[in-house]
């Protein structure tokens, strides 16, 4: 017990020489920082032409910033009056893919699509009480039961087979197919075609 006591008494009085000398630290650099920004307003007051120079450049930054975000959606872009047309799973992939797309990630974009289109179409069937129509069946069946249902039209039904196998196959399993951001950006316009034809 005393040796606890006597071990605990060493580390209070470590406690009390480090607590006062941390807050010291603290207060000195506060307190450079703070003479930093007033030499900086005046500085400013002084030469009111560095302000003007200043607030161009940062204005300049910041539209940069917006434009390259802007850009980052490219063809991509899913506006609200799409996106409230959708269910919540469609939407929860198609923001994984959106996501993917922004970060570069084309090959898992396209693998994204893939499964936002499937699930789509399950949900479609699922609403329609047929979800035992589409069951064990590939995804290009389900693209063909889709059209016969009249949920999609014939012409995006041909555009979605030739979408599955561009980014579903060849984009999924071949590692010598490059799959490039135009190739995304063309296989969302048909995706969002589609779902828009399914949940108008």
């Amino acid at each position: 017990m005393a040796k606890e006591e006597r071990e605990k008494g060493f580390l209070e009085q470590i406690k009390d020489v480090v607590v006062p000398l941390v807050v010291i630290i603290i207060i000195i650099i506060f307190a450079y920082v703070l003479q930093a920004v007033v030499n900086i307003l005046n500085f400013l007051s002084e030469n009111p032409w560095v302000a003007v120079v200043v607030a161009c450049a940062v204005g300049f930054l910041v539209f940069v910033y917006i434009l390259a975000k802007m850009r980052a959606f490219g063809r991509f872009k899913m506006d609200s009056e799409f996106l409230k047309l959708l269910p919540p799973e469609v939407q929860e992939r198609l923001n994984e893919a959106q996501g993917t797309y922004q970060d570069g990630y084309y090959r898992s974009c396209s693998v994204m699509m893939r499964g936002t289109l499937e699930t789509a179409i399950e949900i479609r069937f699922n609403r329609a009480g047929k979800e035992e129509a589409i069951r064990g069946k590939s995804l290009p069946q389900k693209i063909e039961l889709s059209k016969q249902e009249g949920f999609v039209t014939p012409s995006i039904a041909r555009k979605l087979n030739q979408l599955v196998k561009w980014i579903g196959d060849i984009g999924a399993h071949d590692y010598k197919v490059k799959i490039r951001k135009e190739d995304v950006e063309t296989s969302f316009q048909t995706l969002r075609i589609a779902l828009e034809h399914m949940y108008h």
